[in-house]
């Protein structure tokens, strides 16, 4: 299972230590529940939801936002654009005065 740090840890001799937002995996069955019982990490899914000992969700990790580029759309192809975007596909763009 992978376990994602709560808070800044360090354990034993020499210490071992980690960071708060470290996301561990494959630390044996023992270990990782030493930590959550502990409260400084918590059990963390594929999807990012963070779990205590007894199961409760307790938070979810910060989804990955991508950015979104949307194109430039020169002003006199707007109203067309929109209405495309919209399903009426018979709008054409204005034509440019003289």
């Amino acid at each position: 299972m992978t376990i994602k740090f709560l808070k800044d840890y360090s354990v034993g001799t020499p210490p071992e230590v980690f960071a708060a937002g470290d996301v561990v995996d494959g630390r044996g069955e023992a270990s990782e529940l030493h930590f959550v019982r502990r409260g400084v990490a918590a059990y963390r899914s594929a999807e990012g939801v963070l779990t205590d000992v007894d199961g409760c969700v307790i938070g979810h990790d910060e989804p990955v936002i991508e950015p979104v580029i949307e194109p430039v759309i020169e002003p006199d192809t707007r109203a067309a654009a929109a209405a495309q975007a919209v399903g009426v596909a018979d709008v054409k763009p204005a034509k440019k005065a003289k």
